[in-house]
């Protein structure tokens, strides 16, 4: 990536979890990302698939999906701030388990402005929802794992670093 495209590492903020409610918080429609990078000028599709690490077909799919706007320059894509922004939100979502319905629902309420600040809100409090139940569930299935590598570590007395007996 050409280093006049993105500023350096050091410009890249890590956000602390109190950072995001405090008074200092972030707008996550404008940032939408724990990483932020600043960037001072416009990323082609290879560049901007590296800065957020995904595939171009990813980025050219939202595309066609209408998730993203992109402007060009000739054939070339050329993704600014607002594309990043808004893709590093999508990534978000994605990650955490919505759908590609649920992406699509989201970005026609964003793309209708602030009449639909209370709809918006409401589909992300119930994705939050979802995904604080899924970590519950994976909270609990990390617990049974656990419990069955102290048992096993017990019965064969090959705890860390130790080798089963045969």
């Amino acid at each position: 990536m050409k280093a006049a495209l993105v500023s350096s590492i050091e410009s890249i903020h890590w956000i602390s979890s109190k950072q995001r409610h405090g008074p200092e918080a972030l707008d996550l429609e404008r940032t939408l990302s724990r990483k932020v990078a600043t960037v001072t000028t416009f990323l082609t599709v290879r560049e901007t698939a590296e800065l957020l690490g995904v595939s171009a077909h990813t980025l050219r799919y939202y595309e066609r999906e209408g998730l993203v706007t992109v402007p060009r320059q000739g054939s070339e894509r050329l993704y600014g701030p607002a594309e990043l922004d808004r893709l590093r939100f999508l990534l978000v979502l994605r990650g955490t388990g919505m759908g590609m319905a649920g992406l699509r629902e989201y970005i026609a309420l964003a793309e209708q402005g602030q009449a639909t600040v209370a709809q918006r809100r409401k589909l992300l409090v119930t994705h939050e929802q979802s995904v604080l139940a899924q970590q519950r569930q994976l909270e609990e299935h990390l617990q049974a794992i656990g419990h069955k590598i102290h048992r096993y570590d017990t019965e064969c007395d090959c705890g860390p670093g130790q080798k089963a007996r045969r």
